[in-house]
C-alpha cells in the first residue's frame, strides 16, 4: 500500500466472513488469471497498464482492517500492486518452464491486511511475446471478475501501444458502494416464507458438525464424467429449459447427503448477481447465494422432485439475496453456517487450447492463455472457505458433466469425503440416466453402490 486511506467503508458480509477467518493467517483463496500479450516488446507497457487498472478498480486498491468491532475496507488514493517478473526467452522451451515459475505466486498466500490482496508477474517468453500472471483472492474478486480485469487489461494495453488513452467508459459505482447497498437491507425485504424455510432447515442440520468464522482448507475431490448423451436425456425427460441442470444438481446433493443430513437439507446453489446493470462492469465478490431447502419425498420420482428443486431454485433467485447477508441472518438467529454450497461451472471451447505459438506474433494482440495447458486441474490446490461441503459441476464443451466436490479437512474426516464424492458421483449418473424413477429407489440405489 503506498498511500494513506482515502475512504474508510464497510466491507460486505462475505469479506467480513473472509476477513475473520484468516486476520492472522495467510489466506489463499486464490483466482487465477493468464493473459498473453503478442507483439509487445515493452514490460514496462505492461506494468503501466497494470497500475491503470488498478487506477480504474478501487477494489484493486483496497485492503482490509477490523475497527469498532466491524471489517472495512481500506481504499486508497493510489496503491502499487505487487510485481514480479521473470525472462524465459533464453529458455529453450519457455510453455513448459511456465507453469513451474509461476505456480508459487499463484498458489501464495495473502495477509489481508497489509495490502491490496492481489499480485502481477511479467514473464517474457520472447522478445515480442509476454505473459501476464494476475493472482486476486476472492475478497477482490469473483469468476465473473476475471473477464472484467481481462477485458479492461486489453483495452488498457491496446490503447498504450497506439499511443492514446485507454477507450473505456467511466464507472458508475464502484465495488465499496455495492457492499454499502448490502448492509443497508434490512432483513424484512425478504420475503417470510422463504426465511422460515432456511431456517427449519438450518435446524435439521446437525449431525455434520461446522465451524463458524475459522479458518480450514477445502481439498478437492473428482469423481467421474456423466456422459453427453446421458444429459441430453436427462434435459429431454425433464423439458429441458432453465434451471433443469442446477435443479438436477441440487437433488443430487439432497441424496447423497441423505444419510447424513436426514430429508431436510439446505443447500445454497452459487450465482452471479449480476442483474443490475451498474454491476455488469464491477470488479469485486458479486454474487449471491440462491438458497433451496431440498426434501427427499418418499414416493415422488426423481423428475417430480427435479420440479420442486426447480421452482425453489427460481423462487429464491428473485430476491436476489447476497450470500453473506443469509448467512448473518441463519447465524445469529440458529447459530449455524451454511454446510453444503453448490457450483455449476461451463467450459467454454477454447480452439487455441492445444496450440503453442511457435513464433513471435507482428500484430499486437491481448487474449487470454489457454489454462488447461497449465494443468490447473489436480495440482493439489487447496481453497480456504466456510462451508463442509462445495459441489461443483462442470459443464464440459461436449455437454458431458464433470462432477466434482471439495470438502472442509478441519471438520470431514477423508474417508467419508470419498464416500461422499463417490456417492456424488454415482447420483448425477443416476438421475441423468434414470429421471423416472423413484426417489426412495435412487436412494437404495446408492446405498447399495456406495
Amino acid at each position: 500500500m503506498t498511500g494513506e486511506p482515502e475512504v474508510w467503508c464497510p466491507a460486505s458480509y462475505l469479506q467480513e466472513s473472509w476477513y475473520r477467518a484468516h486476520r492472522n493467517t495467510k489466506s489463499s483463496h486464490n483466482l487465477p488469471l493468464i493473459i498473453e500479450v503478442a507483439g509487445c516488446a515493452d514490460p514496462d507497457m505492461l506494468v503501466r497498464a497494470l497500475h491503470l487498472l488498478a487506477d480504474r478498480h478501487e477494489i484493486l486498491r483496497t485492503s482490509f482492517a477490523a475497527r469498532d468491532d466491524q471489517v472495512w475496507q481500506l481504499v486508497c488514493v493510489s496503491g502499487d500492486p505487487t510485481l514480479w517478473g521473470a525472462d524465459l526467452s533464453r529458455s529453450g522451451s519457455p510453455w513448459d518452464e511456465l507453469p513451474d515459475l509461476a505456480r508459487p505466486h499463484r498458489q501464495g498466500g495473502f495477509s489481508l491486511s497489509d495490502g491490496p490482496p492481489w499480485r502481477a508477474g511479467v514473464v517474457k517468453l520472447a522478445e515480442r511475446r509476454h505473459v501476464v500472471v494476475l493472482t486476486l483472492h476472492h475478497m477482490l474478486a469473483d469468476a465473473w471478475s476475471t473477464a472484467i480485469v481481462a477485458r479492461d487489461f486489453e483495452q488498457i494495453c491496446k490503447s498504450l501501444a497506439g499511443g492514446g488513452r485507454a477507450a473505456l467508459p467511466d464507472m458508475e459505482i464502484q465495488f465499496a458502494d455495492y457492499a454499502s447497498w448490502e448492509r443497508s437491507r434490512p432483513e424484512e425485504d425478504f420475503d417470510d416464507r422463504y426465511l422460515d424455510a432456511l431456517r427449519w432447515c438450518a435446524d435439521k442440520q446437525q449431525r455434520l458438525n461446522h465451524r463458524a468464522d475459522l479458518g480450514f482448507e477445502m481439498v478437492p475431490w473428482s469423481g467421474p464424467v456423466a456422459r453427453a448423451d446421458a444429459v441430453s436425456q436427462l434435459y429431454q425427460a425433464l423439458s429441458g429449459g432453465g434451471w433443469v441442470l442446477s435443479a438436477s444438481v441440487l437433488v443430487a446433493v439432497s441424496a447423497t447427503l441423505h444419510p447424513y443430513l436426514g430429508e431436510a437439507i439446505l443447500v445454497g446453489f452459487v450465482s452471479a448477481n449480476r442483474a443490475q446493470p451498474e454491476l455488469l462492469p464491477l470488479v469485486g465478490p458479486v454474487f449471491n447465494y440462491v438458497t433451496v431447502p431440498c426434501e427427499s419425498q418418499a414416493g415422488a420420482t426423481v423428475g417430480e422432485a427435479v420440479g420442486l428443486a426447480r421452482r425453489e431454485v427460481a423462487r429464491a433467485s428473485r430476491l436476489q439475496v447476497p450470500i453473506g447477508l443469509v448467512e448473518r441472518c441463519l447465524r445469529a438467529q440458529r447459530g449455524t453456517i451454511f454446510d453444503v454450497t453448490v457450483n455449476i461451472i461451463k467450459t467454454h471451447h477454447n480452439p487455441r487450447s492445444r496450440q503453442r505459438p511457435t513464433s513471435d506474433d507482428l500484430e499486437f494482440a491481448v487474449r487470454p492463455f489457454p489454462l488447461n495447458a497449465w494443468r490447473l486441474g489436480g495440482d493439489g490446490r487447496r481453497f480456504a472457505a466456510t462451508s463442509a461441503f462445495n459441489f461443483n459441476v462442470n459443464v464440459n464443451p461436449d455437454g458431458s458433466l464433470s462432477p466434482g466436490m471439495r470438502y472442509n479437512s478441519h471438520v470431514v474426516e477423508a474417508e467419508l469425503a470419498a464416500l461422499v464424492s463417490a456417492r456424488f458421483s454415482r447420483a448425477i449418473g443416476l438421475i441423468a440416466t434414470s429421471p423416472h424413477c423413484d426417489v426412495s429407489e435412487l436412494l437404495d440405489q446408492l446405498s447399495a453402490s456406495c
